[in-house]
């Protein structure tokens, strides 16, 4: 029997982002520079070619899932006197580790994070956003970027999963949204506290943010089926830009401000 041609392809650097982006240390930053990405056919087996900016050689780097679904590295190669060198051994690496049929490679990590989409509630109590989010086949990308977020969120609050699903839905995708942006923007994140949601650090510097949104005093949930309403004049949306919506912004602002979430840092 002939042996199955193992196959590898390169990787936009987008598509790396989402599968491992969350894995990335903002650390590597200081030291190498990304230059090329792999994968092999069914993408479970990563694999990134750097250059070492201390050194002014090259490295290469071989990731899979671990034990809580997370990609980590677990077979790297240092000091390559060419970017070639580099490149050949990482390909020739990534077949050999494919062809094991290994998929997991575990590290001894904690438990993957939580489960957004599987309903802990019952069916009246899900927002119907979520339910669009978790069922309905359009939203295929969104989920599958946020599987991949959440083998490392940590739910500080215990109650994350059950708040997505119900009444706190827009809520907790803004945060959620503000974890995958801070990381992917290389910043270190503490979440080992509840308040306030995050931590941010890097050069020496910390900022303190908290995720607020101004949510729908009406009509939260949103209904599926509304009554048919007329669209609003000119006039009345000026009305509500002058009065309303102020108060829409200002009333979520002054009661976080209220909280003096600062000095839960001292």
């Amino acid at each position: 029997m002939q042996a199955q041609k193992i196959s590898i392809k390169k990787l936009d650097v987008k598509r790396f982002n989402v599968l491992v982006g969350q894995s990335r240390s903002p650390a590597a930053a200081y030291v190498s520079k990304e230059l090329e990405w792999y994968a092999n056919e069914d993408e479970t087996i990563i694999g990134i070619l750097l250059l070492d900016t201390v050194d002014d050689d090259f490295l290469a780097i071989v990731m899979a899932r671990d034990e809580g679904d997370r990609f980590c590295a677990f077979d790297i190669e240092v000091a390559f006197p060419t970017e070639q060198d580099a490149r050949n051994w990482l390909i020739n690496a990534m077949k050999w580790h494919t062809g094991t049929g290994l998929e997991t490679y575990p590290q001894g990590h904690k438990p993957r994070g939580p489960d957004l989409f599987t309903p802990r509630l019952p069916p009246e109590e899900l927002h119907p956003m979520f339910v669009l989010l978790a069922r309905d086949p359009t939203f295929y990308p969104a989920r599958s970027v946020i599987k991949e977020v959440m083998p490392h969120f940590v739910d500080v609050d215990g109650n994350f999963v059950e708040q997505f699903q119900s009444r706190g839905f827009d809520a907790r995708l803004w945060e959620l949204y503000l974890y995958a942006y801070l990381s992917e923007e290389e910043l270190f994140l503490d979440r080992s506290f509840a308040s306030p949601d995050f931590l941010v650090k890097k050069y020496g510097k910390s900022v303190a943010i908290e995720a607020v949104i101004a949510g729908r005093k009406d009509d939260n949930p949103p209904l599926y089926l509304k009554p048919f309403s007329r669209g609003k004049t000119a006039e009345e949306v000026l009305e509500a830009q002058k009065d309303y919506i102020p108060i829409i912004f200002g009333s979520p602002l002054y009661s976080k401000l209220k909280k003096r979430y600062w000095e839960l840092l001292m």
